[in-house]
């Protein structure tokens, strides 16, 4: 994963060229959020707390008819969390992203 506004993020851009967008740049969304996913905070390793870590690039001809997060939310029961584990449990440290996508 490579955050959104960082160097490398901008690399990734640069190298894919301009007949690529980046959907969920372009919706705003935020895939990291340690005050909203116990998991991430937990094993936060410093850095900003909320950030965009997930993209999905398509071509700009495309059109988006969806771009939303995915996991968003804790899981409801998960079976075997270690003891004393009091956190709500996540299924990732970050959020996906699903995209809807018209084709031309």
């Amino acid at each position: 994963n490579v955050a959104h506004g960082s160097d490398e993020y901008e690399d990734v851009v640069r190298a894919l060229g301009d007949d690529l967008v980046d959907l969920a740049a372009r919706a705003g969304l935020t895939t990291y959020d340690v005050g909203r996913n116990d998991l991430a905070a937990t094993f936060h390793p410093g850095g900003p707390d909320r950030m965009l870590l997930d993209y999905v690039f398509a071509p700009a001809s495309f059109e988006a008819l969806e771009v939303r997060a995915l996991l968003d939310a804790p899981l409801e029961e998960v079976a075997n969390c270690p003891p004393g584990y009091a956190r709500r449990p996540f299924s990732s440290d970050h959020f996906g992203v699903g995209v809807t996508l018209r084709v031309p």
